[in-house]
């Protein structure tokens, strides 16, 4: 039972961050209505490349790109006694949103990337269970095993998506999400820049580690 409820902890932080998101997703819903299933073009993803948004933060012992500003927000860990980071933003023209989230594990806490993941899958689709589909496979994200999930549902009448890379290096483990209207031009494009930029702040880590021993 501990176990469970340790592993619940980043699980719960992944409703809250979707939870933030999704007010604002009706709004964008109608926004990009007249684009829905259009292709992305190479000119659209080109824009996305050179947007002047476009940032490199360096949180939480992850250096990541990203089109919003990551501003740090309170987070509950349903193990009170395993501290949670989350930096989120969201871009209120079109409602995407970036989140990364950082949680301590705890001592005895089975870590295995594809249990957290399938956990995760469950609990957002308990709590989002209209249209709810989900797939996750293994990526590599410079020289770290991870996971990638994505997860597609209806809210508010709203098609949403939401792609996350969660990963493990003791004694953390951290999930970085993107989520946005499903039917947003340059969703995918934007997802793949932030994703794929994930890199761990080694030298920053090992600093933070050295504290908590």
């Amino acid at each position: 039972m501990t176990r469970v409820l340790e592993g619940v902890g980043l699980l719960a932080v992944t409703v809250t961050v979707l939870a933030i998101a999704i007010p604002h997703f009706t709004h964008a819903q109608h926004a990009t209505q007249p684009v829905q299933g259009a292709p992305i073009t190479r000119a659209q993803r080109l824009a996305v490349n050179s947007d002047s948004s476009w940032k490199e933060y360096n949180v939480a012992g992850v250096q990541v790109f990203s089109p919003v500003a990551l501003t740090k927000q309170d987070a509950l860990s349903a193990s009170s006694s395993q501290p949670v980071e989350l930096y989120v933003g969201q871009r209120t023209s079109s409602s995407l949103s970036v989140a990364l989230t950082r949680r301590t594990l705890g001592a005895n806490e089975d870590c295995a990337l594809e249990k957290v993941v399938s956990m995760a899958s469950d609990t957002a689709q308990q709590e989002f269970p209209d249209g709810f589909v989900s797939g996750s496979h293994e990526v590599d994200l410079h020289g770290i095993p991870a996971r990638r999930l994505v997860m597609q549902f209806v809210t508010g009448g709203s098609a949403v998506q939401s792609t996350s890379a969660i990963f493990v290096k003791q004694p953390f483990i951290w999930e970085v999400k993107v989520v946005g209207p499903k039917n947003l031009v340059g969703l995918d494009a934007d997802t793949e820049r932030v994703l794929d930029s994930i890199k761990l702040d080694t030298v920053g880590l090992a600093r933070v580690v050295g504290r908590t021993e």
